[in-house]
């Protein structure tokens, strides 16, 4: 906090950072917000060129109040796009996951994937909210560190898997993963739809586990999740919203988010954020379809329909294959 202290105020500032995967990136992270500056985290990989390039623009840029974070999408669909992410996002996408995921003290998240990306710096806030450990580990490429590491914690440890990995695990280190299967407490997956007889070899390795498909993006935040290790392992379906969190299907088919896990917009480009961001609700450019396949209620109270990934055509599919009660 010295070298902050010596920057004089920071409020509003851009601060860029090098998402390396150490405990450093995530102290100087949580500095940024602390002096009430706003964190741009990037990949550890940029090339010096690119990184002068986009330290130079945000350095004559701001953000509204209540910003904490510009992210930078993967560009995937089209031009990566910088999302604003607000302090409110962020505890949101929190307490979704602790309440939908179980984070406990006593477990030890393991993340293995980039901190630029939502899909392993948003698993950084639940777990400190709980009073748990952060384990990081620099990406999957060295199986053994991945294990090692389980081997090494007391009690038990969660992590986030991208499909890719786990079909890694299940084909080539399908008995480690069984030797350590009874100290694994839940593992998410997401970002790219899972072939169906990888989850369920995945449930076959890891009997006692939790293991969560979950429905989120940069834009959109930590929106729904279902854990397959249920018995029934309903291949692509990505479960109910989660606390802070509605989805619904617009007039044209496509998916809508809203609550409080949205996005603030996309940073200088008002125009795309009018787009996509309307009366706060976030339109998604997946297109859906509707298919009757029964209902079977839980229990009494307010209904939300499971939503569910379709792995061939690599679109959402929305089921009525069961309701799922919110209380």
């Amino acid at each position: 906090m010295a070298k902050v202290d010596a920057m004089g105020d920071m409020k509003g500032r851009l601060m860029p950072l090098v998402a390396t995967s150490t405990a450093d990136f995530l102290i100087a992270y949580f500095a940024v917000h602390v002096a009430g500056a706003v964190a741009v985290p990037l990949h550890k990989d940029l090339p010096k060129g690119k990184l002068d390039e986009y330290s130079a623009r945000l350095s004559r840029g701001s953000a509204p109040e209540g910003v904490a974070d510009i992210l930078f999408t993967t560009g995937t669909t089209g031009n990566a796009k910088a999302v604003m992410i607000s302090h409110q996002t962020i505890w949101a996408n929190a307490e979704n996951l602790v309440f939908s995921q179980g984070f406990s003290s006593d477990v030890t998240f393991i993340i293995n994937g980039p901190l630029n990306h939502i899909g392993s710096l948003s698993k950084v806030y639940p777990t400190i909210y709980v009073g748990g450990t952060i384990h990081i580990i620099d990406g999957m490429k060295d199986i053994k560190a991945f294990f090692d590491v389980i081997d090494r914690t007391e009690g038990k440890i969660a992590t986030f898997l991208v499909p890719a990995a786990i079909r890694m695990l299940i084909t080539l280190w399908a008995k480690e993963l069984q030797k350590v299967a009874q100290k694994v407490d839940f593992i998410e997956t997401g970002a790219a739809p899972m072939a169906a007889s990888d989850m369920r070899k995945f449930c076959e390795l890891l009997p006692m586990s939790r293991l969560f498909n979950t429905y989120a993006s940069t834009e959109t935040g930590i929106i729904s999740t279902y854990n397959f290790n249920d018995g029934e392992c309903l291949a692509g379906c990505v479960g109910r919203a989660m606390r802070h969190s509605q989805f619904f299907i617009t007039s044209d088919g496509h998916v809508a988010c809203k609550g409080l896990t949205l996005m603030t917009g996309y940073w200088e480009d008002e125009e795309a954020t009018r787009r996509v961001l309307q009366n706060g609700v976030v339109t998604t450019a997946t297109w859906v379809s509707l298919m009757m396949k029964g209902v079977c209620a839980s229990r009494v109270g307010a209904m939300t329909p499971s939503m569910w990934a379709d792995t061939r055509s690599h679109r959402l599919k929305w089921r009525m294959w069961r309701w799922l009660s919110t209380v």
